[in-house]
């Protein structure tokens, strides 16, 4: 298949009649990352976007709301919604950040005002950046609502396109974890970029896609071929089916 081929068939593949076009912004979407990626900030913005769409659409194909809460018999307390609701938060928590709505697209557009000699010369550890994915949520709305899920997943998709694009990869991030459930003290500092933290979202997300994928199987219920399988290992696929 050619480069416009794939491309043309993305485009379609993000158009739907049941789309809400108040929180999708599929058209921005299409102008502010190409499909053809020109450099590796638009190419992991554009598949954070489209790895929350795979999920969007899964969702709307479940054939009904009582599928997103059945609770797995092969994995104990796990149900579809649980699963989105954790990736979910993980992708919150880094777009959405007060660190990062304070800082993050330039009003004027110049991307200068990210350069890392702002985060090397601050002082205030107030004003960092900082992500601790521990945080996260639990019994909320995401987790048992099925449309709400999709609501919020197209809020993120939306804050990606407004707001995050303009941000460079190495704009720099620190991480605090609970790296051990009996440690006594504060969570463990680490420092990151927002480049690396984007993709580990997205690979964290296609992770809990392959648990979801199980309990749709138990459920009976089909799903795209490539749900929940990393990119290398599909490009692996790809590279035999073709060299074979």
């Amino acid at each position: 298949m050619s480069i416009a081929s794939t491309a043309e068939s993305e485009i379609n593949s993000w158009s739907s009649s049941s789309v809400d076009e108040s929180f999708t912004p599929i058209n921005d979407i299409k102008e502010v990352i190409p499909l053809i990626s020109i450099n590796n900030e638009q190419e992991v913005h554009r598949v954070a976007y489209k790895t929350l769409q795979q999920c969007i659409d899964l969702l709307r194909c479940l054939p009904s709301d009582d599928k997103y809460t059945y609770e797995s018999k092969f994995i104990p307390s796990s149900t579809i919604g649980k699963h989105v609701r954790h990736l979910y938060d993980h992708f919150r928590l880094l777009l959405e950040s007060k660190q990062l709505k304070e800082k993050r697209k330039p009003s004027d557009g110049n991307i200068d005002d990210y350069d890392d000699q702002y985060y090397e010369e601050q002082k205030d550890e107030s004003k960092f950046w900082i992500v601790n994915y521990d945080n996260r949520s639990n019994n909320i709305p995401v987790e048992t609502l099925r449309l709400t899920a999709i609501k919020r997943l197209e809020q993120l998709q939306t804050t990606i396109i407004n707001d995050c694009t303009f941000i460079p990869f190495n704009t720099q991030i620190r991480v605090d974890a609970t790296v051990d459930s009996e440690m006594l003290m504060d969570p463990i500092p680490f420092q990151s970029t927002y480049g690396r933290e984007l993709w580990f979202c997205c690979h964290h997300a296609i992770h809990h896609f392959a648990l979801i994928r199980v309990i749709c199987a138990e459920q009976n219920i089909v799903v795209p071929e490539d749900f929940g399988i990393a990119p290398s290992t599909l490009q692996k696929r790809y590279k035999m089916e073709h060299n074979s």
